[in-house]
């Protein structure tokens, strides 16, 4: 009996043994899966993310005007399928799943509520990005020139499907505000106003480096492009324009998410999902104002100190734009893992005819499978002069920022879902907490402080206002007095602060927001780790999890803890 017992329970072990092998290699499968669906099948989607989509069998379908049709039942779907994968044996397989169900988990939050949003904000929407996007759209064949095309073509299509979820929004009075309205139609009259459109003479220079072209293909594709932006291109920003243009008078509102039904909850759903944190926004707000307390309370004791050595440090004596990245790699070394290979990036200035409604820098992320050239684009309006604030922007975008941590997690282990998950929070987070680290490459710690105070504590004071204004309902006249707490400023300076906060909801947030939590988790895991931290440790642990929320983040670090401290 005590015989056949054993044998039972060795045939039990084998085959629960079986069916975790069995989880994983189904696990495996379901990951390329989903990797292929979040991709798609879009040419200008594969395009930015793939090199070689042919080696994860995804193939392109027709290029098609912008949709904006819901995939919740689709997101569901995938989140019930994850949730069957309970046997799984390997940490690593563990978290990936633990990431993907909080990442559905943060999208389906948005499924009541599908009139909050807008992609036609002036600066960082649909029709502000477009011309870049198209500018960096990658050339490999014929059949790329040919999509190229075809999305001038369709994007008068693409403006009218935005348009038409502007009215339905106007219909329920949740509509863009004129002021609002106002900033997108000059984002386009100042593209409509350029003498000449700079995706021709970038279109005829891409064009021109093509071997598998002839001279009689060069030249008739040159005639068809600068015939699609005169007429199909440039016709739908004029369309655009005009119909902006009808749409105001509609709102009775200012915009602010807390004067629509449910405001405050949608408010909560983007906070967390832009920033990656469980917070709720009153916690989130308590957060920040400990934070700027004990900054302005610091501040105002030593206010002639700082004041000194923000005026007198120069970050860039011998340096100049095209000198950082190089000057940064070298110093990071002992702080940051290396990359070991020499990465190729060329930093681009944005068009005159872009710079007035584009932001100061922007990096381009490249396709994770390959490392070609990255490219970071640069704004003159804001970075003409060489200076400190060049020198953490480029820190920012490109090493050890966004450029680096991009480049560092295409080349990682990780299942290729997790090198396109969007966490804003995660990226957003590290990019302004490197470019504030990088201070102390070129300044004294005591430097480091007074720039760290001083390149965010307005940034944190917009955060609060933010959250004022979206998520508690504040007017003009509550903002004054609440500002008048920190800065003397007229009327209409502080009409301009509401409405750029109305526009972007939670931006400032996802930015300052997320840096500070990271810092906070960091002051933690140095605590805890006592003699065996390292700033090395603490950004190879926060890289080599990849994108995630903040959580999920700790719980790497107090894993790392725990099996430090075993040893």
């Amino acid at each position: 009996m005590k015989k056949l017992l054993s044998i039972i329970l060795i045939l039990v072990l084998v085959l629960s043994g079986c069916i975790k092998t069995s989880q994983e290699k189904s696990f495996e499968k379901f990951l390329d899966e989903l990797f292929i669906y979040f991709v798609g099948d879009d040419p200008m989607d594969i395009n930015f993310t793939l090199y070689e989509p042919d080696n994860f069998k995804i193939k392109e379908g027709e290029v098609t005007k912008l949709t904006s049709i819901d995939n919740y039942d689709d997101l569901e779907r995938y989140k019930n399928k994850l949730l069957k994968y309970d046997k799984l044996t390997k940490k690593e397989s563990i978290l990936t799943k633990d990431i993907l169900i909080d990442y559905l988990d943060r999208l389906l939050a948005f499924k009541p509520f599908p009139y909050y949003g807008t992609m036609l904000e002036s600066y960082i929407g649909y029709q502000a990005q477009l011309p870049i996007i198209l500018a960096e759209y990658r050339f490999d064949d014929m059949g790329d020139i040919l999509n190229y095309f075809e999305y001038l073509r369709v994007t008068k299509d693409s403006f009218a499907e935005l348009i038409a979820y502007e009215k339905e929004k106007a219909e329920r009075n949740m509509g863009l505000p004129d002021r609002l309205l106002d900033k997108t139609i000059a984002s386009c009259e100042e593209i409509l106003n350029s003498e000449e459109n700079f995706l021709t003479p970038v279109f005829n220079e891409k064009i021109d480096s093509l071997e598998f072209l002839t001279e009689f293909q060069r030249k008739e594709l040159k005639e068809t492009n600068e015939e699609l932006i005169n007429n199909d291109f440039l016709g739908a920003y004029e369309y655009l324009r005009e119909e902006l243009e009808k749409l105001k008078g509609n709102a009775k509102h200012t915009g602010a998410l807390a004067n629509f039904p449910n405001g405050r909850q949608y408010y909560e759903v983007l906070f967390q999902r832009v920033t990656g944190s469980d917070m709720t926004v009153l916690e989130a707000k308590a957060f920040i104002e400990k934070i700027v307390t004990e900054k302005m309370m610091d501040y105002i004791k030593n206010s002639i100190d700082y004041t000194r050595v923000y005026e007198t440090t120069i970050f860039m004596k011998d340096l100049k734009r095209d000198t950082l990245i190089p000057f940064f790699i070298k110093k990071m070394k002992k702080d940051f893992p290396i990359i070991e290979f020499e990465v190729n990036y060329e930093i681009k200035e944005i068009h005159p005819s872009m710079q007035q409604y584009s932001a100061p820098a922007m990096y381009l992320v490249s396709p994770i499978d390959d490392n070609r050239d990255e490219v970071i684009y640069v704004n003159p309006l804001h970075l003409g002069k060489i200076g400190n604030y060049m020198y953490q922007t480029i820190a920012h975008e490109g090493f050890p920022g966004h450029l680096y941590q991009n480049v560092y997690l295409k080349n990682s282990d990780l299942p290729e879902i997790r090198k396109i998950l969007y966490y804003p929070g995660y990226t957003e987070g590290w990019a302004t907490y490197v470019e504030n680290y990088v201070v102390k490459y070129a300044s004294t710690l005591g430097g480091v402080k007074v720039f760290e105070f001083f390149n965010s504590i307005d940034y944190l004071i917009m955060g609060l206002c933010d959250i004022g204004i979206n998520y508690q309902g504040w007017d003009l006249e509550t903002l004054k007095e609440f500002l008048a707490g920190y800065y003397v400023l007229t009327d209409e300076q502080i009409e301009d602060i509401y409405y750029d906060l109305v526009e972007v909801p939670t931006n400032y947030l996802q930015y300052y927001f997320s840096y500070y939590y990271l810092l906070d988790i960091k002051e933690r895991f140095e605590e805890t780790m006592g003699r065996e931290y390292s700033d090395y440790v603490f950004h190879k642990i926060y890289l080599d999890t990849g994108p995630a929320p903040f959580s999920i983040i700790e719980a790497q670090y107090e894993a790392y803890k725990n099996e430090i401290f075993q040893e």
